[in-house]
């Protein structure tokens, strides 16, 4: 009798690790520029790498920063500015060759006038779901004997790949009033359709584009525009597929600004995921004609990528205007963002708490603009079934409307959110024959209990599936209790 091995290539679960750093730095000012005051930061943070070592994971990222300040001169102006943090998530339990999957989230970042500079301090929340690879030997079935009778099952594992990835280049053009200027432009790109192809796969979307201008007068006003995309993506087959898109580069420029006319370059990276699954058999248990054998067994605890879970919904806030401002009179525009402080389980699926910090930047009466900043609590449901959970939450377009010292803002948020479940799995990793004297030979009637199956009926008293089959053709799985079997040794 010959031992069939088979190795399981598994992703066990060691924990989800979280830390906040703080980040203080001073942000360079445009070339001939001061700051009397900053109207609003828009800002968003990216983990470039992540390494796992021992006692920790080192994570290494930037914020990126979009900022409208007003100067010394009471003129407005806009740039953009880039803060690197890194930072340790210090456990003892970690180790080198673990892998960790990081997100960041800005749970708060503040940017203020500095003595004729700029000033940023932001606090970055870091969670780190750590896994670890093990390879573990199991038997898979046993060979060369015909009586030999075996119990076997199938052990299905899923992972998350990539199945194809392509860099889309949108050239437009839009118009905007002739009596104003470009401060700043942000995009935002959303998937709206894909479908598989005999080339891969198809993708449509929208390209958003958010412009703040300034007019000749020296007030702002906030452009929304959208531009749709579709294209092909070669990418392999896959039963199961997401994807997902984001904005790699951005160029906005004035084209002829007596006219107002504005040429776009964007590039977006579109990137298609499947799940690929590999499906492996593994032996339960074994007898034979002589005896059974005694299994040595070891359970292991691992994880598998599930689903992506993706969700858009708007949150509506009501603001009050701090008692040191004027009223409001004209709303110009408003900036957020958004970071998830806990997710909890109940019966009804997953809670997800967090916060959202939102600026409202407006016109008085005078004309003066002026803005201000609250924290406002998010909460809302997900309806998914699954054990760990990495979630993140983008802001995407901010509207403001109202008048005197109430506004109400509506602000566009995107979730996305990678699950895994939990599976345990018993592995036959050695095992012995023992005979068995005790078993005699002649015709036996046996009554089933619940719960029993064939494979464990004939095992009892050594005899063969297939002979049980033979002499009892109309038996039936799952047994009842109570049914009767005839067997023959």
């Amino acid at each position: 009798m010959d031992i069939q091995k088979t190795t399981l290539n598994m992703d066990c679960y060691v924990g989800t690790y979280y830390a906040q750093t703080r980040i203080e730095s001073a942000l360079p000012l445009p070339q001939g520029k001061s700051a009397k005051k900053v109207l609003s930061t828009r800002a968003d943070v990216n983990v470039q790498t992540a390494v796992c070592l021992a006692g920790g994971v080192d994570v290494a990222g930037a914020i990126a920063l979009a900022l409208v300040v007003e100067g010394d001169d009471g003129g407005l102006f806009a740039f953009e500015a880039v803060a690197d943090y890194t930072h340790r998530i210090a456990d003892a339990a970690l180790e080198n060759g673990m892998q960790a999957h990081v997100t960041a989230q800005l749970f708060s970042c503040r940017c203020t006038a500095d003595e004729g500079g700029l000033r940023l301090v932001a606090s970055i929340t870091l969670t780190a779901v750590v896994m670890r690879n093990e390879v573990v030997e199991a038997i898979a079935s046993l060979v060369g004997d015909k009586n030999l009778q075996q119990k076997q099952t199938e052990l299905t594992f899923s992972k998350r790949v990539l199945l194809g990835a392509k860099s889309i280049k949108l050239r437009e053009e839009a118009q905007i009033p002739s009596s104003s200027n470009l401060l700043f432009a942000r995009g935002a790109a959303e998937l709206t359709e894909t479908a598989p192809t005999k080339d891969g796969t198809a993708v449509s979307g929208t390209l958003a584009l958010e412009l703040l201008l300034i007019c000749d007068d020296g007030g702002l006003k906030k452009q929304v525009l959208s531009f749709p995309f579709n294209d092909i993506v070669q990418s392999e087959l896959s039963a199961e597929r997401h994807s997902t898109v984001s904005v790699t580069q951005l160029v906005v420029r004035s084209v002829d600004s007596a006219e107002g006319l504005l040429e776009i370059d964007a590039t977006l990276s579109v990137s298609i995921y499947g799940i690929l699954k590999t499906t492996t058999t593994l032996l339960c248990d074994a007898y034979d004609l002589d005896g059974s054998f005694a299994t040595e067994t070891h359970s292991h605890r691992f994880i598998q990528f599930c689903c992506t879970h993706q969700r858009s919904f708007i949150q509506s806030e009501q603001l009050v205007v701090p008692n040191h401002l004027p009223e409001v009179y004209m709303p110009l525009y408003g900036t957020a963002q958004a970071a998830i402080t806990a997710v909890h389980r109940d019966e009804n699926g997953l809670s997800v708490d967090g916060v959202l910090q939102l600026t409202a930047v407006y016109q008085c009466d005078g004309g003066l603009i002026h803005s201000f900043t609250e924290e406002l609590p998010l909460s809302f449901e997900l309806d998914c079934n699954c054990d760990i959970i990495v979630p993140c939450i983008t802001v995407g377009n901010v509207r403001l409307s109202g008048s005197g010292r109430l506004m109400e803002a509506q602000v566009a948020l995107l979730l996305n959110a990678e699950c895994y479940k939990e599976c345990f799995v018993n592995v036959v990793d050695d095992l012995r024959h023992t005979s068995s004297d005790d078993v005699g030979s002649g015709i036996l009637l046996y009554y089933a209990d619940r719960g029993e199956t064939l494979f464990d009926i004939g095992k009892r008293f050594l005899v063969p599936i297939s002979v049980i089959m033979d002499f009892n053709p109309d038996i039936k799985e799952p047994l009842c209790d109570g049914d009767r079997i005839v067997l023959i040794r």
